[in-house]
């Protein structure tokens, strides 16, 4: 089992390279979404998926993003499955 500055370092390395992911007591994540047309919505999918492919690549893990989790404040969600 890694030690908590082990898992804290790493934590953090990650923050810094995915300054788009938001976190726990971030105030967006806590707004009412919005709905989208058809064509934002692919656009914000799109990015959705770029994001989570790029945060799986990193850190071997993650299931879905949900569009406040980057950011955005509409209505989106993105989910890994095999």
């Amino acid at each position: 089992m890694k030690d908590i500055k082990t898992v804290c370092g790493n934590f953090y390395e990650i923050i810094g390279k995915f300054p788009e992911v938001r976190y726990v007591g971030d105030p967006i994540l806590r707004q009412e979404t919005e709905d989208v047309s058809l064509e934002e919505g692919y656009k914000i999918g799109k990015r959705l998926g770029e994001v989570l492919m790029r945060y799986r690549g990193e850190v071997g893990y993650g299931r879905g993003f949900a569009a406040p989790q980057i950011g955005e404040g509409e209505v989106g969600i993105c989910d890994f499955r095999r």
